[in-house]
């Protein structure tokens, strides 16, 4: 231990302790309570994590809406399926049928024309035509029995003469056809009101005729016999010198 310096004014020494010999109290600590280990409840465990799904932006998308058709009631469906339907294809078969059995009246046209004799000598037209027609029946089961034919021959609205076909009676079957010749005369004292339209049209080399057709008939349908009658009309257009068809038209 080393010993200190005397002082100047007569005062004894005092020792210099590198150390304190009582360690400094603690600071003082605040109070707190606590409670028995027994009657300690640990917490609850925290809830788990809940998930957000947030969806994301998309780009619009169009969706064609169908149509709802009205549900039919039961009823009206077995309706349909057991009266209406067997009703429309027995409409159909009867209509069917109606249209193959029923009486077609027959159809005429000129086949052919041929001038045996033509010679004009103004107001008098001395005229002699062959003519051959062609008779078809336009049903398509049942069969014609035809008992007359018979063609006329006009020009410009004065009529020239008539005559019967041959053969004049026979029968067709449905869609047969059969050609009938008739001769038709002009007296030569028959006189023409208009001689100037006949000059024409010789010089022309067109004579408009006009030549109805008449066909009379019957179709036999079991015991029933049902009379038709058909009259047709054709406009013929005839070269004077070469004595040929150059149109015709009929209706």
């Amino acid at each position: 231990m080393a010993s200190a310096p005397a002082t100047g004014d007569g005062e004894k020494p005092r020792a210099q302790l590198g150390q304190p010999l009582l360690a400094p109290p603690p600071p003082p600590q605040e109070p707190y309570y606590a409670y028995p280990a027994a009657s300690y409840a640990a917490p609850p465990p925290p809830p788990p994590p809940t998930l957000v799904f947030v969806p994301a932006p998309c780009s619009p998308v169009l969706v064609r809406l169908r149509r709802l058709r009205p549900r039919r009631a039961p009823c009206l469906r077995r309706f349909c399926t057991r009266t209406l339907l067997p009703l429309l294809l027995l409409f159909a078969l009867l209509a069917g049928l109606a249209f193959l059995l029923y009486p077609s009246p027959p159809a005429a046209r000129v086949a052919g024309l041929r001038v045996d004799r033509f010679r004009v000598q103004p107001p008098a037209l001395d005229l002699g035509l062959a003519l051959r027609l062609r008779v078809r029946n336009t049903g398509f089961v049942l069969p014609l029995s035809y008992r007359a034919v018979s063609a006329a021959v006009s020009y410009r609205g004065h009529l020239l003469g008539s005559a019967k076909a041959r053969p004049g009676s026979g029968e067709l079957a449905g869609r047969g056809e059969v050609y009938a010749d008739a001769e038709v005369w002009v007296d030569a004292g028959r006189v023409l009101d208009d001689v100037v339209d006949l000059i024409g049209d010789l010089a022309a080399g067109s004579v408009p005729l006009e030549i109805v057709t008449e066909v009379v008939g019957s179709f036999s349908v079991l015991r029933f016999h049902i009379p038709v009658k058909g009259l047709i009309s054709c406009s013929v257009n005839i070269n004077p010198e070469t004595q040929r068809i150059i149109s015709q038209d009929c209706y």
